[in-house]
């Protein structure tokens, strides 16, 4: 079957869920998709075989139980792509048309994906009138899953013009955050990372030992395994900037870095540590 015929059949069946007759006839279904009859009249009858469509009924063929879960299905998740290619920015016509083609043939996982931005969408435009939340709003308001961030820290003991920290490379640029039943938690993956060593002028290699968080003006330790830091969601600030489809959620939070160089020297870093949704 080719990629058109796949998309007309998916579009029939979603018509069954308006189970109107005047609608769900081979002749309403003709006039609906503007196509000819004996297309429609193949297309149910294929839909008939796969034990979507019952013709029991007099008056219109129906959705049976698998067909009905079938077409609720399609329906949703082409209506999460319509929206978020609406949100995009895409025009209406376009967003429909090309929603439809996303709905039938992404795979679960790119539809798992593509709701997770949509929920981060959403998320966005309805705490926008905000002037800043605490990071379990948003924890408390996401499914549970894990979605993801990039990350940037600014060096708090440098000067506003040149504060972005050397050290950004210790952490790699995307966070997982992780929601599940309420609550939230930022996973930061870090690696080696070279950096100027400030006594004595020289280039070394520095691993990241420690993280500690702001936690109601008290620093604590992060969670750490291997090279994977775990730091609350929770209470951190939230903000939502920009307009429309250019909206960002930024997050922030006091933090602590402590490097250690090969010949077990530390190094203390005071950061605002950034997170961008």
């Amino acid at each position: 079957m080719t990629e058109y015929a796949t998309v007309l059949k998916i579009r029939t069946l979603l018509c069954f869920l308006s189970n109107e007759t005047h609608v769900c006839s081979v002749t309403g279904l003709s006039k609906t998709l503007c196509q000819e009859k004996y297309k429609i009249s193949r297309i149910i009858t294929d839909l008939e075989k796969d034990g979507l469509v019952s013709r029991s009924s007099k008056n219109k063929p129906v959705l049976t139980e698998k067909g009905l879960k079938v077409a609720k299905d399609y329906y949703n998740k082409v209506d999460l792509s319509v929206n978020l290619l609406l949100n995009s920015g895409v025009a209406p016509s376009n967003a429909s048309r090309d929603g439809l083609i996303w709905g039938v043939f992404n795979s679960a996982d790119t539809c798992e994906a593509v709701e997770k931005v949509w929920n981060i969408s959403k998320l966005k435009n309805s705490l926008s009138q905000q002037k800043n939340f605490l990071g379990r709003v948003l924890s408390q308001k996401l499914k549970d899953g894990k979605y993801v961030g990039s990350v940037v820290l600014y060096d708090k003991g440098a000067y506003a013009v040149d504060n972005l920290a050397d050290f950004n490379k210790a952490i790699i640029n995307s966070a997982v955050i992780v929601i599940k039943e309420g609550h939230g938690k930022i996973q930061l993956e870090t690696r080696e990372v070279t950096l100027i060593n400030e006594k004595t002028s020289t280039i070394q290699p520095y691993t990241l030992e420690h993280i500690r968080y702001n936690d109601s003006g008290k620093m604590e330790a992060s969670e750490k395994l291997g090279r994977i830091f775990t730091v609350p969601l929770d209470d951190m600030r939230f903000s939502v900037f920009g307009q429309d489809s250019q909206k960002i959620l930024h997050g922030h939070s006091n933090m602590e870095l402590t490097f250690r160089d090969y010949d077990g020297n530390l190094i203390e870093k005071k950061v605002l540590f950034t997170v961008i949704m």
